[in-house]
């Protein structure tokens, strides 16, 4: 697990050592509304209440976020940005943190999205091809592909290549964002940079990554097999089942079922969620479905790097 992009909040009378503020003005009164200045990969906003801070912590220090970075390399990342500012960073507060596990996977990674489903408390998207995305109001997980994102920076904001350790891999990137008031929630009081200085930290951040996977449904694959059918029950759920399949799976019938929310035929919302229970249900039957090879890897796979980082995390 590594820390990625963090923003931190200061009070507004330390100013940090920055010499390119672009002041936002008011065109009625003149008054600076607030400032924006950055150094090397860190930026840095201010007004009236607060100074913020935001910086890629692997970017600072490795040049590219596709690096992980130690418990000990974080610490001299945010020990570089207090040098370069000029300030201290201990007591601020945390308002939002990023942090993630890349996965070498056998295929692209986009080919892992339809094996996962729902998950609760989130609304599942899937933005263009190569990024599934769980999203609730103060936390969101992602999935995507890193080598697509850094090739698509590269092409329009002229970042950095890939790295070349990288180059020919499939790099299936599973990120967590974590906003104020879910980690105020979480740790019953504001989040303080020095609170992440304790590696109790990152062993939490940790398993909240593997949680927020495993808490994830896995759809399985469907397999027509008369030798299952002993009743009309069993030929009704495997004709039932291919129909799921026919319509592209059972996401894309959950996703079908969220469309018609607000519809006037339907009269209670409690419908909804029987409907999309009774078809993930269709997708675990164990007599006609059997584990996905893809779902089976990639569980796999986060398992042994949750596993290993935290066997070499205590070193």
């Amino acid at each position: 697990m590594t820390i990625d992009t963090i923003h931190i909040d200061l009070p507004p009378n330390q100013i940090p050592n920055i010499s390119n503020w672009k002041d936002l003005v008011n065109g009625e009164t003149g008054e600076i509304i607030s400032s924006r200045g950055d150094l090397e990969e860190i930026i840095v906003y201010r007004n009236a209440l607060r100074v913020r801070i935001q910086c890629s912590l692997p970017k600072l220090l490795k040049g590219n976020n596709i690096y992980n970075l130690t418990y000990d390399e974080t610490i001299a990342a945010f020990t570089k940005i207090e040098n370069l500012l000029g300030i201290s960073l201990k007591d601020g507060i945390v308002r939002r943190i990023d942090f993630f596990v890349n996965i070498e996977t056998n295929f692209v990674p986009q080919t892992y999205f339809k094996y996962l489903s729902d998950s609760r408390y989130y609304i599942r998207t899937l933005v263009g091809k190569t990024s599934l995305y769980y999203k609730n109001g103060n936390r969101e997980i992602i999935f995507y592909d890193k080598i697509q994102e850094i090739k698509k920076n590269k092409r329009y904001n002229g970042e950095d290549e890939v790295p070349s350790a990288f180059i020919g891999k499939n790099i299936l990137r599973l990120e967590c964002k974590y906003k104020n008031a879910f980690l105020k929630n979480m740790f019953k009081k504001s989040l303080k940079v020095k609170d992440i200085y304790s590696r109790d930290f990152f062993s939490l951040l940790n398993e909240r990554i593997y949680l927020e996977y495993i808490c994830i449904s896995k759809i399985n694959r469907f397999t027509f097999d008369m030798s299952k059918i002993k009743t009309t029950t069993d030929l009704k759920t495997q004709l039932t089942r291919i129909g799921i399949e026919k319509l592209g799976g059972v996401n894309s019938v959950l996703e079908m079922i969220d469309a018609e929310r607000g519809s006037p035929h339907i009269t209670h919302k409690k419908y909804f969620s029987n409907w999309k229970s009774e078809v993930k249900e269709l997708g675990r039957i164990k007599n006609h479905t059997f584990n996905s090879n893809f779902a089976d890897e990639l569980t796999h796979k986060i398992e042994n790097y949750i596993n290993d980082y935290e066997a070499h995390h205590r070193e």
